[in-house]
């Protein structure tokens, strides 16, 4: 349901550009991560890279996003898939909804999650006409799964620098992203897990 919803908010927005001449900015997406899980008092650590992109529309003071990540992580294949849309609030400050879904493929079956809450981002110029810094917060109160072991709330974060040429198409963003999610797991009470990783973007601005 939300690769379908992605795939409509996607061609909304190319739609949408074309006709109005709006900004849309396309990005690919590069992130090592480490994942932690604590699980009956024993944390457990696992790395991979995660690839995807990420699609955003700017109309007046309207932000609408779609983004996806997917990768390897243990013995389970993993992809994300995010909506977001966001509305400028003050110069600096953009506000507004985002939801969420995960899938876990094992290879005896698979666990697919479902977050939803609130997001904000600040951005704010470093002193350049090309440098701007940025930083992302979204708290995720409302989630559920199709398994026994399910999250109950998450929260990320994401922090780094944007650079765009102003007089050119090509943007590149670098920052450090942060993950945490409360679990429901009966065998283990209290387990979290948590993702953190750098991310590297590179992409193309569109419009005005």
């Amino acid at each position: 349901m939300m690769k379908s919803a992605a795939a409509v908010l996607l061609g909304s927005l190319l739609a949408a550009t074309a006709a109005s001449g709006q900004r849309i900015t396309a990005e690919a997406l590069a992130m090592p991560i480490e994942y932690r899980t604590l699980f009956q008092g024993t944390e457990l650590v696992e790395s991979g890279t995660w690839l995807g992109g990420r699609v955003e529309l700017s109309h007046r003071a309207l932000r609408l996003e779609a983004a996806a990540l997917a990768g390897s992580l243990g013995g389970a294949d993993v992809r994300t898939t995010r909506l977001a849309a966001r509305a400028a609030v003050l110069p600096w400050l953009e506000a507004g909804a985002a939801a969420e879904a995960r899938r876990f493929s094992f290879a005896a079956g698979e666990t697919r999650w479902r977050l939803y809450g609130l997001t904000a981002q600040a951005l704010g110029d470093l002193g350049l006409p090309w440098l701007r810094g940025f930083g992302e917060i979204t708290l995720m109160p409302l989630a559920s799964g199709t398994s026994a072991v399910a999250p109950t709330s998450a929260v990320r974060g994401v922090a780094g620098i944007i650079l765009a040429p102003p007089r050119g198409r090509l943007l590149v963003r670098f920052g450090y992203r942060f993950e945490r999610f409360m679990v429901d797991d009966p065998a283990s009470p209290g387990r979290t897990e948590q993702l953190e990783g750098l991310m590297l973007a590179a992409g193309l601005g569109i419009g005005r």
